[in-house]
């Protein structure tokens, strides 16, 4: 799951190798999602451009939820099935995105100027910039 460049269009795909019948029987609790699954998934999105950073950052901040304050959830067992219907909704939406192509260059046409634009937000939970 990650990037992946589409010479055909020049373009930067998101890729995501994930089965909607495996998130559909987790949403009914016919398999079991543990702390580790998800933390392997977390880790494994190849992203180095951070085209996939919506769903990285909301990703990590469950994990956080599950090792966070009061008892944390153990490593190889299910996770509450209130924390498990969080992240087969956050699967869902990644999976229903595969479709996304970004350019891979951005030129403007000969000739025009061009200006530098910052972007930058941040919470007590996370931050983020962009150029």
């Amino acid at each position: 799951t990650g990037d992946a460049w589409d010479r055909e269009v020049d373009g930067v795909k998101v890729l995501v190798e994930w089965s909607r019948g495996d998130l559909e029987e987790m949403r009914q609790g016919r398999k079991s999602l543990s702390l580790r699954s998800a933390l392997s998934w977390t880790m494994s999105l190849f992203d180095p451009l951070g085209l996939l950073s919506p769903f990285t950052l909301r990703a990590k901040l469950l994990l956080r939820r599950l090792q966070g304050k009061g008892s944390p959830v153990p490593w190889e067992l299910d996770m509450p099935q209130a924390e498990k219907q969080k992240w087969v909704e956050l699967l869902l939406e990644v999976l229903d995105s595969e479709e996304v192509t970004f350019s891979r260059a951005a030129a403007p046409p000969e000739g025009a100027s061009v200006d530098i634009v910052v972007f930058a937000d941040g919470s007590m939970e996370a931050f983020c910039a962009a150029v």
